[in-house]
């Protein structure tokens, strides 16, 4: 796996990142009560959720660098033998 393919698995980590963020914080403005869960709970929920948001992000900026990196690669000349 490498180049194009790798590149657009990165962007779409990114992207699931984001709309998890997204959809985090568009739930802190409307308060919802799952199920009669505590306020801790549901506080503890939202650290996951932002720290899994945070995670996704990264790792699609990972996937993406070494995809660079692998084309970059692709492109240099083969090393000359002695």
């Amino acid at each position: 796996m490498s180049g194009q393919p790798m590149r657009r698995f990165g962007q779409l980590l990114s992207l699931l990142g984001l709309a998890v963020g997204g959809l985090l914080g568009l739930t802190m403005l409307v308060p919802l009560h799952l199920m009669g869960l505590s306020w801790l709970v549901a506080v503890g929920l939202a650290k996951l959720a932002f720290v899994g948001s945070l995670m996704l992000i990264w790792a699609g900026a990972v996937v993406q660098r070494v995809a660079i990196r692998s084309a970059e690669r692709a492109e240099l000349p083969p090393p000359r033998t002695p």
